[in-house]
C-alpha cells in the first residue's frame, strides 16, 4: 500500500497512476482477506459479530472523511487537489505500521503452526488471566481440536471445482456459495456504484450544481456512518438473515421511488420537474440508511460462520475475492 501510494502521488501520466492503483490494490486485497478472519480469531465469540460490524463501520469513516477532504480540496487549484487527498492515506498507513507489530498473533494460526506455548499464552493475554485458567485451557482445546478437523477433512478448492465433496460435510460447495453470494449480493445491491457516482448523478440528474452535489454527497456519508451504528447493538439480536434481507427490501423500495422520481423529472411538461428531482435526494439519503445497518457489515462476518471448520479460512478468502469481483 506504501508503494502504491507513492505511486499515485508522484504521476505525471495516466501509466503510472494505473500502475499505482494496482499495487495498492494487492495492498488492500491482502488488509482486507487477512483483517475479518484475523479479528474472529482474536475475539470472544459473544462479541465476534459486534467488533466485525465494527471494522465495517470504520471502513464507512473511511469513506465520509474522503467525501469531506474531496469536498474541501475541490476549492484549490492545480495538482494539490488531487495529490494532496491521495498523500494523506499515508496517515492511516503510518498508524498501521506502528501499531500491527504490537498486536497478537492469531491463536488459531499458531495451532496450525503447532507453537501451542504461544497461542497458550496469547489466549492468557486476550482475557487478561493466567495460563492455567479453565477457560484458556478450554479455548486452547477447541482450537486444537478445530485445527486437527481442518486437517483431516480439507478439501482442495480444485477438487471442489471437479465436484468432489468431503463425506463429513457434503454441503460444502452450498456453504462456500452462500458466503459467496451473500458478499456477490452488496457488491450488487448498488451501494458502490452510488457511491463512487453520486455527485454526478446528483448533478446530471437531479440537476444540482457542482458545489452542492459535492456537499450533499459528504453529509450524506455522514447520516451513512451515523445509522451504521445501529447495527453495531443489533447484529447478534437480529440475526444475520433478518439484517439482509430487511435491507435488501429498504434498498429496493428506495431505488423504485429514486426510479419514478427521477423519471418524472425529466418528463416533458411535467409542471414538477425540479420538485420531484429534489425529493429522490432524500431516498438517496436514505438508502444509504438501509444498506449501513443491515448490509454493511453482514456479508464479511458470514461468510467466517456459514462455513465449516475445514474450510473456514478458504470460506472469508473466497468471500472477500467475490466482493472485489463484483465491485470491479
Amino acid at each position: 500500500m506504501s508503494i502504491g501510494a507513492l505511486l499515485q502521488i508522484t504521476p505525471f501520466g495516466v501509466p503510472q497512476m494505473i500502475v499505482g492503483r494496482i499495487v495498492a490494490g494487492i495492498g488492500n486485497g491482502i488488509n482486507t482477506a487477512t483483517a475479518p478472519p484475523w479479528q474472529a480469531e482474536t475475539s470472544k465469540a459473544s462479541w465476534r459479530g459486534k467488533l466485525i460490524v465494527i471494522e465495517l463501520i470504520l471502513n464507512i469513516a473511511g469513506f465520509s472523511l474522503s467525501n469531506w477532504v474531496t469536498f474541501g480540496f475541490s476549492y484549490v487549484p492545480g495538482g494539490v487537489a488531487w495529490r494532496v487527498p491521495l498523500a494523506l492515506q499515508f496517515i492511516f498507513i503510518v498508524i498501521l505500521y506502528a501499531t500491527v507489530p504490537w498486536l497478537p498473533e492469531s491463536p488459531r494460526w499458531l495451532v496450525n503452526k503447532g507453537r501451542f506455548d504461544e497461542a497458550e499464552q496469547i489466549l492468557a493475554d486476550i482475557e487478561g488471566t493466567e495460563m492455567e485458567d479453565p477457560y484458556v485451557q478450554t479455548e486452547l482445546g477447541e482450537i486444537k481440536f478445530a485445527a486437527q478437523y481442518e486437517k483431516e477433512h480439507m478439501v482442495r478448492i480444485r477438487d471442489l471445482v471437479r465436484g468432489k465433496v468431503s463425506a463429513n460435510d457434503p454441503c460444502t460447495m452450498r456453504r462456500l456459495l452462500l458466503g459467496m453470494g451473500a458478499q456477490a449480493m452488496q457488491q450488487l445491491s448498488g451501494i458502490n456504484v452510488t457511491s463512487y457516482y453520486l455527485p454526478t448523478v446528483l448533478i446530471e440528474s437531479v440537476g444540482m450544481e457542482n458545489r452542492m452535489a459535492r456537499l450533499l454527497a459528504a453529509v450524506n456519508s455522514v447520516s451513512y456512518l451515523l445509522f451504521a451504528l445501529i447495527g453495531i447493538p443489533n447484529v447478534e439480536r437480529w440475526g444475520r438473515r433478518k439484517m439482509i434481507m430487511y435491507a435488501a427490501a429498504g434498498q429496493c423500495f428506495c431505488y423504485l421511488i429514486i426510479t419514478v422520481l427521477l423519471r418524472h423529472s425529466e418528463k416533458p411538461g411535467y409542471p414538477y420537474q425540479e420538485e420531484v428531482a429534489s425529493a429522490s435526494v432524500a431516498f438517496f439519503f436514505l438508502y444509504y440508511v438501509f444498506f449501513g445497518i443491515g448490509f454493511q457489515g453482514v456479508p464479511w462476518l458470514y461468510p467466517t460462520e456459514i462455513n465449516g471448520l475445514a474450510m473456514r479460512n478458504k470460506g472469508a478468502a473466497l468471500g472477500t475475492a467475490t466482493n472485489w469481483i463484483f465491485n470491479l
